[in-house]
């Protein structure tokens, strides 16, 4: 089992990096959608 925490680390750590992009392309979109209207 002592290789399995590795690839934990590694799946936690794309994971909150994939929330933290879909977090600022949704926060760019917004700011986009108050400039047009």
């Amino acid at each position: 089992m002592p290789q399995l925490s590795p690839m934990l680390g590694a799946m936690v750590f794309m994971l909150s990096f994939l929330v933290l992009m879909i977090l600022i392309m949704t926060f760019s979109w917004e700011n986009k959608k108050n400039l047009l209207f």
